[in-house]
């Protein structure tokens, strides 16, 4: 907000033997006044109007997992969006219905377990683009088949989550119907498996987009997307600890990286972490870790009311609990 400064108030008038034209410049500047006045109103009414946003919120109603809205609002790109987490696969199956029949587009998913149950993250905007075909609670062949069913169609994987359900591997997945540079995707893969791999399509000119960390029976696994082309300043790391990833954060955000993924991911009683980071220029952002359901709210609600959009969120189960990720731009 522009605010105007008049530093000319007269204490005397400097022509004292003119009571005249005293009269005259005090009505003058008494003139000069009120112009300027009403333009400073014209201007707050103005600068008002261009930052105001519709915003509506759920509280937390004390579960341990609750199903609610993190919030909707009209973002500042000028298109509204929704997010939920901690919902069962029923009640993420209901907002998905009720969403897309709003026009909202499902843009983000994420499973993770909680005292052996299933739950669910999720981002829907209600923006253009082309059609996409949402999956979750798919077994390792029912997602391989899926995969195979929709990149036949011209489809491409855009997002990938895993996540474990009665003692097996379960996918949440989206994907979407646009045309593009060539990629691959992976799932199921040791964190060796995951390097190598890395490694061998590096060197073929693909650099990772999304990558998922998940566990099943205690031991760690890995779902992955790389494009070709894609910005080649890219750092991946896995199997870090919550300060081992602060560490990384901190190195990479000096050197004018950004996280794109943060998953999280539970082995031997402690969560560990793999990320993606990306070297390049952008808008203000903030990401967080380990974060309890009601931090994550708190955090949710302070930032979207400053223009803050959600872009990745990310559950990882730890006894009855939750923690969470998430990245704000």
């Amino acid at each position: 907000m522009l605010l105007t400064t008049i530093n000319q108030f007269p204490t005397s008038c400097q022509n004292k033997t003119n009571l005249i034209n005293r009269v005259n410049n005090t009505q003058k500047f008494k003139t000069m006044l009120v112009s300027k006045i009403k333009l400073l109103c014209v201007a707050m009414i103005a600068c008002f109007i261009s930052i105001s946003f519709n915003t509506t919120s759920t509280a937390n109603n004390g579960n341990a997992n609750p199903e609610l809205p993190a919030a909707v609002l009209k973002a500042v790109e000028g298109y509204a969006w929704v997010a939920r987490h901690g919902m069962t696969g029923s009640s993420y199956q209901s907002y998905f219905n009720s969403y897309t029949n709003k026009g909202y587009r499902l843009v983000h998913v994420n499973g993770y377990t909680v005292s052996g149950k299933a739950r669910f993250t999720a981002i829907w905007a209600k923006k253009s683009g082309g059609a996409y075909v949402a999956r979750h609670g798919m077994s390792a062949t029912k997602y391989q088949s899926e995969f195979n069913k929709w990149t036949k169609k011209g489809y491409r994987l855009t997002c990938i989550s895993g996540y474990e359900e009665g003692g097996q591997a379960r996918y949440a997945a989206i994907f979407e119907k646009k045309s593009g540079a060539g990629w691959y995707a992976y799932h199921g893969m040791s964190s060796s498996k995951l390097f190598s791999k890395n490694n061998e399509l590096r060197a073929k000119g693909y650099a990772p987009t999304f990558v998922d960390g998940y566990t099943v029976n205690g031991k760690a696994y890995f779902a992955a997307i790389w494009v070709k082309g894609a910005n080649n300043k890219i750092e991946l790391r896995m199997n870090q600890t919550s300060s081992q990833y602060q560490a990384t954060f901190n190195a990479c955000t000096r050197q004018g990286y950004r996280p794109v993924t943060v998953s999280a991911y539970k082995v031997g009683g402690t969560i560990r972490y793999v990320s993606l980071f990306v070297k390049k220029s952008g808008s203000a952002f903030y990401a967080y870790h380990g974060l309890t359901s009601s931090s994550y709210q708190s955090k949710f609600n302070s930032l979207t009311k400053k223009g803050f959009k959600l872009k990745y969120v990310n559950g990882c189960g730890t006894g009855s609990d939750a923690r969470y990720a998430a990245i704000f731009e």
